[in-house]
């Protein structure tokens, strides 16, 4: 038991660490092996993923951290998920799926009262997981990039600035944005916006990416009158600080 809750402090610590982009995900879940499979599917996807096994668990080492989603299960053997879930809600930017075998109106309601997100009853297919997550996420990036006046347009691949005004992107340009928007305030490491970039295209440099972002810098001024809010820390990475209004 010691080993495990060691295991676990060292896997708070590395997410600590991990100075990337990737989203955080949260996993309360007392049973071993589900547990480990919500794990290691959303790790797959892409998250920074940790999982306890009750509130006990929770609160020693998870409680203070700010999470992107969390997924939590009610019935746990030294509390309620739903302790979990409000606990969570102090953090704005969490959004919270709880997984339960409950699946009277009654349960749904309280889990909303509890501040989930959204309900799911057990068994789930790990593709409705990850999907409710990816739409639980892009829905409040959208909403944050909203709320600070700059919004990316998918349909039309453009930029929106606080004016109205829309400058046109190319799919390298939206790739970029679309990582610093969905992390506001966060340093995102170059190497993570090299590797978004490149996917549209040949392989892209560091250097390239610098250029890059000064030519959209740019045009978005000339284009709709303002400056695009993306800081460079030299060295490390890109930080988008949209004015809190």
């Amino acid at each position: 038991m010691k080993t495990e809750k060691k295991s676990r402090a060292n896997s708070i610590g590395d997410l600590r660490k991990d100075q990337s982009s990737r989203k955080r995900c949260l996993i309360v879940e007392d049973d071993d092996d589900l547990r480990e499979l919500l794990v290691d599917a959303m790790s797959g996807a892409n998250y920074q993923s940790l999982g306890v096994a009750g509130v006990g668990e929770f609160q020693e080492i998870a409680s203070a951290q700010p999470w992107d989603i969390a997924i939590i299960d009610v019935n746990l053997p030294d509390g309620s998920g739903y302790a979990v879930a409000r606990a969570l809600r102090q953090f704005k930017e969490t959004r919270i799926i709880i997984l339960t075998g409950r699946s009277a109106l009654a349960d749904r309601l309280e889990s909303h009262a509890a501040g989930g997100d959204v309900h799911i009853v057990k068994p789930a297919h790990l593709a409705e997981l990850l999907a409710v997550a990816k739409t639980l996420l892009a829905r409040r990036d959208e909403n944050s990039a909203a709320d600070s006046g700059w919004l990316l347009e998918n349909r039309t691949s453009s930029l929106r600035a606080p004016s109205g005004q829309k400058a046109k992107l190319t799919p390298r340009e939206f790739a970029v944005l679309e990582l610093l928007m969905g992390n506001p305030g966060l340093l995102v490491a170059t190497k993570k916006l090299v590797e978004a970039a490149s996917d549209h295209g040949d392989d892209l440099t560091s250097d390239a990416l610098r250029m890059l972002l000064s030519r959209l810098r740019q045009r978005v001024l000339k284009v709709t009158g303002e400056t695009l809010p993306v800081e460079t820390i030299v060295g490390r990475g890109l930080i988008y600080r949209p004015s809190s209004g």
